[in-house]
């Protein structure tokens, strides 16, 4: 079971004791439980506050709609109840590493557009520059093979050629089966 205490404070009855956040403290992503022991936040955790966040956000909205004076008690505890969530979602902030683009709240979320949209327009982004630098490979690919064949046309066929090794007392060796002799004194010093 779950009971709000105060704000920024929860606690949760269940086997393991009674598990409160640490409002306040540096590391906000931290949970202590009676017995000293200490977990983390997951985004799991972080999810699950935020969809209770908006759910109060609905409920409040639900609330003015149908505003009568005497729903304005309710009216102020869900406020309250709206802040511990926030609260609790800032004492969360630790929990999850990953960070949102601005360009995804600003020209999105923002404006009341799917994120998805957001994705699908990287994509193709990304696509385009995909097909423009495969474009240049492919002229980098044909550029070399008509510089090649330019320079076979006018200075012939390449003559072969024979990797030496350096036997470490100033001669060289051929590889097996080389045209040639199998080593040569002095060859390349």
């Amino acid at each position: 079971t779950t009971k709000h205490t105060q704000p920024g404070r929860m606690e949760v009855e269940g086997e393991g004791g009674t598990t409160r956040p640490n409002a306040g403290e540096g590391e906000g992503a931290e949970q202590t439980t009676e017995a000293g022991a200490t977990t983390k936040h997951t985004q799991q955790d972080l999810e699950f506050e935020l969809i209770s966040s908006i759910e109060c956000l609905r409920q409040l909205g639900i609330i003015l709609e149908n505003s009568k004076p005497e729903n304005e008690a309710y009216f102020f505890q869900k406020i309250n109840k709206l802040v511990e969530h926030f609260q609790r979602v800032h004492d969360m902030q630790n929990a999850v590493d990953e960070t949102v683009p601005i360009a995804l709240i600003q020209d999105y979320l923002d404006k009341g557009l799917n994120p998805e949209l957001y994705t699908k327009k990287r994509l193709e982004v990304a696509e385009a520059l995909h097909q423009q630098n495969k474009g240049r490979v492919d002229s980098l690919k044909l550029l070399r093979d008509n510089v090649q064949s330019e320079i076979q046309r006018r200075l012939g066929p390449p003559a072969e050629i024979t990797f030496y090794t350096a036997n470490g007392d100033g001669t060289y060796t051929a590889p097996s089966g080389a045209n040639g002799a199998a080593s040569s004194e002095g060859a390349a010093t």
